[in-house]
């Protein structure tokens, strides 16, 4: 649960992005989408939510099969997300997994901004070591991103060279570089897009389907293949891959399986 202080910071967080917006006009409109804005209010309570995870995560545990078939490798994690500030698409949780098991915060994202109830071993369907979480509720998979990592004095960084925290990255899942790919919607079209690796390649026009969030977002994470999200929660993906996992996959809950809730 959120205290009185967790608030108090939010209420700061929030007057600070409004300063900012006042001040700084277009070269605020980055804080104002809802990844920014969100996480500028949860990274002050990163710490005790980390303190929180490591006390009270919910174990899970799946046997791996590398080659399909022979004897698998057992895999442990435990999972918890914070319920502050849930009414959100991007919300704070934490896998910890590993050897010796670490516990790794990140943001993450999902399709609705309802809240999570509390988890419990049940309800946990997928982990993986990129800490993505994948969840049965009521009947209704769940799939948790995570596309941020949350690093702070006592939270350890987990993979070097990637934006951490609020920072602004690419959709390669790289720091910002006029060499990473770009990818942005064709003006006059609802589901035309173009995709550019880099400017020694032509660019790619192709249709997407996009999904959930709200308008006037930048496309800033692509967490799976052909999936795109951008910083107001919109949900962006290839039209055809995205028609054959409509007709094909079933029983499924990796990090790919957020693609079934634009089927429904």
């Amino acid at each position: 649960m959120g205290s009185r202080e967790d608030d108090r910071k939010a209420q700061k967080a929030a007057l600070s992005m409004l300063f900012a917006a006042i001040i700084l006009g277009p070269a605020a409109a980055k804080e104002n989408t809802e990844f920014f804005s969100q996480c500028q209010i949860l990274l002050p309570a990163a710490d005790k939510f980390e303190v929180e995870c490591t006390k009270n995560a919910v174990p899970f545990g799946r046997t791996f099969y590398p080659s399909g078939q022979g004897d698998g490798e057992a895999e442990s994690f435990r999972v918890l997300f914070s319920n502050y500030r849930g009414n959100s698409q991007f919300i704070l949780g934490c896998v910890i997994s590993g050897n010796p098991m670490t516990a790794h915060v990140n943001l993450y994202y999902k399709t609705t901004s309802a809240p999570l109830p509390p988890l419990t071993k049940e309800k946990i369907k997928y982990v993986d070591f990129n800490n993505n979480v994948g969840l049965l509720i009521n009947g209704k998979r769940v799939v948790l991103l995570a596309i941020r990592q949350v690093v702070t004095p006592k939270i350890k960084e987990g993979l070097p060279g990637v934006p951490r925290n609020c920072d602004q990255g690419s959709i390669n899942k790289g720091l910002p570089s006029e060499e990473n790919p770009t990818m942005e919607p064709v003006e006059g079209s609802d589901s035309l897009f173009k995709y550019c690796y880099s400017n020694a390649y032509p660019c790619e026009i192709e249709k997407y389907h996009s999904s959930f969030g709200r308008p006037g977002g930048n496309i800033t994470f692509s967490p799976a293949y052909k999936l795109f999200i951008d910083d107001n929660g919109k949900l962006i993906v290839r039209d055809e891959y995205r028609k054959e996992a409509c007709k094909s996959w079933k029983d499924i809950y990796s990090d790919s399986a957020i693609i079934l809730d634009t089927c429904e």
